[in-house]
């Protein structure tokens, strides 16, 4: 009887038909890019970061790659009313622990309150904090370690007004940011900020209303000398002068013929940008300066010491003021908008990135 099974010591060996291999993914030009690193792989860069807006009354937060936050969540009055009465009564030897300790109390329920209504895995995700300029160190510190704290492997902060031209793709203008409590000012010009040109002023919607918490329909005095009088020193109209004044000579006319008005409160002053521009032109278009400065002291013990903006040397630019739109997105929404745009363009490309992730201290540790 002969065997079926071949000999191990047998050197010839039958050829059998190989299969062909089918490729279970194919790579193409769109494909996403592989991480650069394995520091990238920890920093979960292929995940779209959550960008979180903190505004003066609403924090918004989403993803990066969408064109609206998934959540616009009320920021509470009594915590920061509670903090504001202990920094008036703070001792100078040990302010800056203690502050940023309380500061901690009062932003980390709110920012795990932002995780539970987006329902993700913090560990999982970056996140990019757009804030108005120049914030409190002790509060930029507060907000960092409650992000870590819940396991965000990286963060990063960027400043409102740098990320308003990016939704837009405007190159030369002069960005309004109108809040709650004060107003901010800044030139572009060729896609750069300037700034040497900026302006901050404690003005804001609660200056021109008898009750801020409650939407006014109807323009009255109020609001005109807090926010549109010349013979007051904080008012929009001094500081826009300002911000024009300091921008360089050959592009005044393009700054002023793009004024875009956003922030927190201009949604519910939506009448608020043509008055400001109707009432800048009316001050460059006039003969003498309406500004007196011995009308400005009369409410205050102290003498006014800012110098006031050189009116007459900005008349030519009367004729070229202007106004952008916000569309197609909201005012209050459209720095929301930039950091989601700034953030899609730079989360994937790592090495090329000018984004500066902060890293955990413990995500760095392993």
């Amino acid at each position: 009887m002969v065997s079926s099974t071949p000999d191990p010591k047998s050197t010839t060996t039958t050829a059998v038909p190989s299969t062909p291999r089918v490729a279970t993914r194919r790579v193409t030009r769109f494909s996403p890019r592989p991480f650069s690193s394995p520091l990238a792989a920890a920093r979960n860069v292929g995940r779209p970061p959550i960008v979180l807006e903190w505004g003066s009354t609403m924090i918004r937060v989403g993803y990066a790659e969408q064109f609206q936050p998934q959540h616009i969540i009320p920021l509470p009055r009594d915590p920061f009313q509670k903090l504001e009465a202990y920094q008036k009564e703070k001792k100078t030897d040990t302010w800056m622990v203690e502050e940023e300790s309380r500061w901690y109390d009062v932003v980390s329920p709110i920012i795990r309150q932002v995780f539970d209504r987006l329902m993700v895995d913090p560990t999982t995700r970056r996140v990019l904090v757009v804030s108005k300029p120049y914030p409190l160190k002790t509060w930029e510190m507060a907000v960092m370690e409650s992000l870590w704290n819940l396991g965000v492997p990286a963060v990063v902060f960027l400043n409102s007004l740098e990320v308003i031209p990016v939704a837009q793709g405007w190159k030369r203008g002069l960005v309004v940011t109108f809040g709650q409590d004060e107003s901010h000012f800044l030139a572009y010009v060729d896609g750069h900020p300037l700034p040497f040109t900026y302006q901050v002023v404690p003005t804001g919607y609660k200056h021109g209303v008898e009750d801020d918490s409650k939407i006014t329909c109807e323009w009255d005095d109020k609001m005109e000398k807090a926010w549109l009088d010349t013979n007051n020193p904080n008012s929009l109209v001094v500081a826009l002068l300002k911000c024009l004044e300091a921008c360089p000579l050959d592009s005044r006319k393009d700054v002023i013929a793009n004024m875009l008005v956003c922030g927190d409160s201009s949604a519910v002053v939506p009448d608020l940008p043509r008055r400001l521009a109707v009432k800048l032109k009316a001050v460059l278009g006039e003969e003498e300066a309406t500004s007196d400065p011995a009308s400005t002291t009369e409410q205050d013990d102290f003498p006014l010491t800012m110098v006031l903006p050189a009116i007459k040397l900005l008349k030519p630019l009367a004729g070229h003021v202007g106004l952008l739109s916000c569309a197609p997105y909201r005012s209050d929404l459209i720095s929301w908008v930039g950091g989601s745009i700034h953030a899609t363009l730079w989360h994937r490309q790592e090495d090329q990135s000018p984004v500066q992730w902060v890293l955990s201290p413990t995500g760095a540790a392993e």
